[in-house]
């Protein structure tokens, strides 16, 4: 999700239109659902996952906090 959201970023800084607007384009909520979609995800992967394996769980929680990042750092780059 956060993949889509930083691309969603990409499509919106492409294809902005100079000028002003009144409200928040469409791909700013999208964004921030994406963002927020996230959360039950992310808690559903940590309940389940194989402590055993600690390094792989963290790992993917590191992949997810570094996408999450670059979204978030594209998003308020671009003011989305």
């Amino acid at each position: 999700m956060s993949i889509l959201a930083f691309l969603l970023v990409l499509m919106a800084v492409l294809t902005k239109q100079k000028g002003p607007s009144a409200d928040e384009e469409a791909g700013a909520h999208l964004f921030q659902l994406l963002i927020v979609a996230q959360d039950p995800i992310v808690m559903i992967f940590l309940a389940t996952a194989d402590w055993r394996k600690y390094m792989q769980v963290l790992r993917s929680m590191a992949f997810q906090a570094f996408a999450v990042i670059i979204a978030v750092g594209a998003a308020v780059f671009a003011k989305l």
